[in-house]
């Protein structure tokens, strides 16, 4: 299938990693509460539609909605110090996305495909707690999504050369 992603504010990150069958994924700097949903949807903030399955990424557990031509999921974090935001969602069938900070879309995405496709989104210039938005865009398809993660930014004065924010382009890895 074809995956396009699409930026609309030109001043974010966005990586697309089309990766399937990942049992290992490291969740643990993750400041998400339960952020791959083996505890149903607790925490999480969603509309009646939501459930839990084990259509998992890792195998597991993983969030869907049903039934709601728009379907909203969000939690509340504190990004201070967070340089990026990543999650993994499988389209079933053709669908649309958003991803938002509070009421900032940071990206609209079209999947088409039935694979698992890991997305991750520069949040550095936010600081302070704000709400993570998960939206699907009135459809009609199956998604699944999972695994939210976090990427902390390098401590001030850490010299090491691994820095997870990225540039400022759009990627798209199928």
């Amino acid at each position: 299938g074809n995956t396009s992603s699409e930026n609309n504010t030109g001043s974010e990150n966005t990586t697309n990693d089309n990766e399937t069958g990942n049992n290992s994924i490291d969740l643990s700097n993750s400041i998400f509460v339960n952020p791959s949903f083996e505890d149903d949807l607790n925490n999480w903030t969603h509309g009646k539609k939501w459930y839990s399955s084990d259509e998992g990424v890792d195998g597991k557990c993983a969030a869907f909605p049903q039934g709601e031509s728009t379907a909203k999921m969000s939690q509340g974090i504190d990004l201070t110090n967070v340089s990026s935001i990543s999650f993994y969602v499988k389209c079933v069938s053709g669908t649309e996305f958003g991803f938002l900070v509070d009421d900032n879309q940071l990206g609209r995405i079209t999947l088409d495909n039935n694979d698992w496709n890991h997305y991750s989104f520069n949040v550095s210039s936010y600081d302070g707690v704000h709400t993570i938005v998960f939206t699907t865009i009135p459809w009609d398809g199956v998604l699944y999504l999972d695994a939210f993660n976090t990427i902390l930014s390098s401590p001030v004065g850490n010299t090491s050369s691994e820095n997870n924010t990225g540039s400022e382009n759009t990627t798209n890895d199928n």
